[in-house]
């Protein structure tokens, strides 16, 4: 009985292990079981392999099952994600930044609608696409686009990590061709004889012979093919001929990369020796070469290659004084996917995505790169797209009409190069205070500006009061340069000095936001203010700040033309004034209309021809508002 015991315990005991190395061994792998329900996630396959449902990673698509003569790939084949809405719909996957990826999508349409129309990827029964591509970023998107009539599909999604430093190319990513192992059998080799999980065909053709050996094979290099594949070989069975695998390309241009595996099969007596060169199209890349007993050795192309007109050829050819013909173990060939423009700037990505959550935000369109391909960027953003090599940056985020409350995302600030940020979301403020009612009335103070002789500069100030809520209407970020005085003009006017900038800004640390002509710096007045300081350069303030000061003097007849004499009336002048100025509003949607401008034009005339207000007395005029607009109060 203890005996019994004892060994059911050590059984328990290696199952244990057995359950540790695997889990071990699967540790980055992503398999989702597409349109599979969440209360049937996650799930064993027949390969050892757990398989979850992908609601998480898409926010799009409708669900579906193959009919049941379809079924029998396998319980991750029988469900199915459908696409009808939108062109692109994407998974979107946490990846490691640096790492190369096996990502392989199958396809089983199934005639899951009963209308017996397969998509154009899915012509066969099951269709699989498997590449290695290198994360460039944590985050890596898995597109379908549509391309016909059909609706885009998709059965099982799955992400294996490589090892670093394997399948490295010049540039782009590798779409496999062919990943033979040379064997008779009829088996396909994958997880977990393979612990990247590749799927490896079975290939031998006429005029071959099989080896084979029942010894263990070393198979740790960096692509570690499964040890299995390396314990079967072929050779020609003329021994004279070199061993060849032809394919025909359907483009001619078309680049490869191919990885070959050897490990001699056989004990060589003392006076024989296997030697060969490795060719591809008539040329020699490598050789000579003895491949080892029981160890591993990769031949690789370590630049593409391409084929003459639409033949290709790898062969091993022997060489003189070898004894025996040339052998091989496993190859793999992929033809290169070039994705000429860079991806998004990653900050740029990050911050976007954030800004979606925070708002809750559920564009259709808004999923995948967001600047790239140009065709599909994304709804309400405008990008730089300076050269292809050169990672394209958000410029312009419009969100109009969106519905947005709360407070503005922190992540806007890492939106560096963004000119244009909100538009038309009045419930949109720069602070939670937005979120509590309060009665008085909400100011938005405007600052001018007085600089040094050299150098000139405007800021303005979005001041919101504490307990007070600045409703942000639009922002318009512009670039900064140096001042030295800042005139705080507005309800109770208020001057700033520059340190004093510097220090309620803390040195410019945080942007909000940067554009073609400044930038935008969040800051705080005594630590319960906060403010949002729009810097702005020289050539674009000038003239402005010059007019500005002479309507802060409140002399009227230091603005008009001199040729005049004075003789108009000083009220109607004031009027026409502020007209001019809710022109110049940047804001389209706070300028007025042209019967409003005709309007007030022929009221200043009938005050002009009246002479109403000529005598009236004029005091020193303030300019004051509650809009980020700049209008002096007619007089």
């Amino acid at each position: 009985m203890d005996t019994s015991l004892g060994l059911l315990w050590v059984l328990t005991a290696i199952l244990a292990i057995i359950q540790i190395v695997q889990a071990q061994e699967q540790t980055g792998f992503i398999s989702l079981d597409c349109g599979l329900p969440s209360s049937e996630s996650p799930y064993e396959d027949s390969t050892g392999l757990w398989f979850s449902s992908d609601e998480k990673f898409t926010q799009g698509g409708k669900t579906g099952r193959v009919s049941e003569n379809s079924e029998g790939y396998g319980k991750q084949y029988n469900t199915l994600r459908y696409f009808p809405d939108g062109l692109r719909n994407c998974y979107n996957l946490n990846v490691e930044k640096g790492r190369t990826y096996l990502v392989r999508a199958s396809f089983v349409y199934g005639n899951y609608d009963g209308r017996d129309m397969k998509p154009v990827l899915a012509k066969a029964n099951r269709t699989v696409k498997d590449m290695l591509h290198n994360a460039t970023s944590n985050s890596m998107q898995i597109c379908l686009v549509k391309t016909g009539v059909t609706e885009p599909l998709i059965s099982s999604l799955e992400l294996r990590p490589m090892r670093n430093g394997s399948y490295i190319t010049e540039s782009g990513s590798l779409d496999r061709y062919y990943r033979y192992y040379l064997s008779e059998s009829n088996s396909q080799i994958r997880y977990s004889s393979d612990i990247y999980d590749r799927v490896w065909d079975p290939l031998f053709l006429k005029g071959w012979t099989q080896l084979s050996t029942a010894n263990n094979v070393d198979n740790s290099n960096s692509y570690r093919p499964p040890e299995i594949a390396l314990k079967t070989a072929a050779t020609p069975t003329n021994s004279s001929a070199p061993l060849t695998i032809r394919w025909t390309s359907e483009n001619p241009d078309e680049n490869y990369y191919y990885y070959a595996h050897f490990s001699e099969t056989e004990d060589l007596q003392a006076n024989e020796t296997r030697e060969f060169n490795v060719s591809f199209n008539g040329r020699q890349y490598y050789g000579p070469f003895v491949p080892r007993r029981g160890n591993i050795n990769t031949i690789l192309s370590t630049s593409p290659v391409t084929c003459d007109g639409r033949e290709c050829r790898f062969q091993l050819i022997r060489t003189d004084r070898s004894t025996r013909p040339p052998l091989l173990n496993a190859l793999e060939v992929y033809t290169v996917i070039q994705f000429p423009q860079s991806e998004t700037d990653e900050s740029d990505v990050g911050a976007i995505v954030s800004i979606a959550e925070t708002y809750a935000l559920s564009r259709i369109n808004w999923q995948g790169d967001p600047c790239v391909p140009r065709q599909f960027r994304w709804d309400g953003l405008n990008c730089s797209n300076t050269d292809i090599s050169t990672p394209p940056r958000i410029t312009t985020l419009n969100l109009s009409s969106s519905g947005l409350a709360g407070t503005i995302a922190d992540a806007v600030q890492n939106l560096t190069r963004l000119e244009t940020l909100v538009e038309g979301n009045p419930r949109l403020c720069l602070s939670d205070s937005c979120t509590k009612p309060h009665k008085k009335k909400i100011i938005v103070p405007i600052v001018a500006s007085v600089a040094s002789a050299a150098v000139v500069i405007a800021v303005i100030l979005l001041v919101l009061k504490k307990g007070k809520p600045a409703i942000l209407q639009g922002l318009h970020l512009l670039p900064r340069m140096s001042a030295m005085n800042v005139t705080f003009a507005g309800k109770n006017s208020r001057r700033f000095t520059y340190s004093e900038v510097i220090k309620m800004t803390n040195n410019f640390q945080r942007v909000l936001g940067k554009g073609g002509f400044g930038m935008v710096y969040h800051g705080s007045v005594n630590g319960s203010e906060q403010v949002a300081v729009k810097v702005l350069s020289q050539s674009s303030t000038q003239g402005y700040k010059e007019f500005k000061a002479e309507l802060n003097q409140g002399d009227i007849v230091e603005i008009m033309d001199p040729n005049l004499h004075k003789d108009y009336d000083f009220n109607s002048a004031w009027r026409a004034l502020e007209l001019a100025m809710l022109c110049a509003n940047p804001s389209s949607s706070k300028r007025p209309s042209m019967s409003q401008v005709i309007h007030e034009i022929k009221e200043c005339l009938v005050c002009a021809k009246s002479g109403i207000g000529k005598d009236l007395e004029m005091e020193p005029h303030e300019v004051m508002s509650s809009d980020t607009s700049m209008v002096p109060m007619a007089r």
